[in-house]
C-alpha cells in the first residue's frame, strides 16, 4: 500500500471529514490515543477555518538541500524564518 501525505484543500475536503469522523468514533469507542491533539482543536465542518488552522511545513531548496521550515529554523541562516502556507 502506498501512502501519500497531501496538504487539506477542498479537493480532500469530503475524505477528510469522513477520515476525523470514523478516527474520533474509534477515539470515543475505544479509548484510543488522541494525539496529535491539534487536529481536534476546532471543527472540521467548518472547513475553510479548520484547514486556516492546521499547522503546515514548507519544504524550501536552500545550499542545494531540501529543508522543512523547522529544519531551516534551527540552522539559523538569515533565509531561516519558519512560513506558513
Amino acid at each position: 500500500m502506498n501512502i501519500e501525505l497531501v496538504k487539506a484543500s477542498n479537493e480532500y475536503k469530503e475524505r477528510l471529514i469522513e477520515m476525523l469522523t470514523e478516527w474520533k468514533n474509534d477515539i470515543i469507542t475505544n479509548h484510543t490515543n488522541v494525539s496529535p491533539r491539534k487536529i481536534w482543536a476546532y471543527d472540521c465542518h467548518d472547513f475553510d477555518h479548520y484547514v486556516k488552522s492546521l499547522d503546515t511545513m514548507e519544504q524550501r531548496h536552500f545550499m542545494g538541500k531540501i529543508h522543512s521550515t523547522e529544519e531551516r529554523h534551527s540552522t539559523q541562516h538569515p533565509e531561516s524564518k519558519p512560513r506558513r502556507i
